[in-house]
This record gives structure tokens, C-alpha cells and sequence, in this order.
């Protein structure tokens, strides 16, 4: 199979990313990138489809987290480091 996918039901919907499986080798170190970090749904789903393709999160990057959701903290809470570029 070419692709990886991690469906989730969420507080507000559901959600569904994909994963080409040849972008990320076993081994391969990665930093996941996303734009606004609330819950922590979206952020967990991409830690466990790049750790299912063999490879470390060495950082998660927020642009902006919404600490008060809790979403940072389950990053932390998943061994995986965490840093934001705003915090609202």
C-alpha cells in the first residue's frame, strides 16, 4: 500500500490524514508542523502515523497554541517535545 491513514473521531468532528509511506524512512528523524494546536487531536494522529512508519518526532512546532485546551500538554505527555511560536 502506498499510503498510511489515521482516522479519528474528534470533539468537533472527525478527522483524517494521510501518509505516503515512501516519504518517511525507518530511522528518519522528523519536526511536525502545524498551524493552530487546541486540542491535541490532529498533533497525536500525525506523532502516531510518522512513529507507525518507523521514524522519531524529534519536535512538534505550533504556530500558535491554545494552552487552555490542553492540546500542548498531551503532546508533551506523548515523550514527544513541544514549542510554539505564539501562545494565546
Amino acid at each position: 500500500m502506498a499510503q498510511a491513514w489515521y482516522f479519528s473521531d474528534l470533539e468537533y468532528g472527525s478527522n483524517e490524514l494521510e501518509l505516503q509511506r515512501a516519504a518517511i524512512k525507518s530511522g528518519e528523524h522528523v519536526t511536525l508542523l502545524d498551524d493552530v494546536v487546541a486540542t491535541g487531536g490532529t498533533a497525536l494522529a500525525g506523532v502516531d502515523l510518522v512513529k507507525g512508519a518507523g521514524a522519531e518526532v524529534d519536535l512538534f512546532l505550533g504556530v500558535l497554541d491554545l494552552p487552555h485546551l490542553g492540546g500542548s500538554d498531551r503532546i508533551k505527555e506523548s515523550d514527544v517535545p513541544f514549542a510554539a511560536v505564539i501562545e494565546r
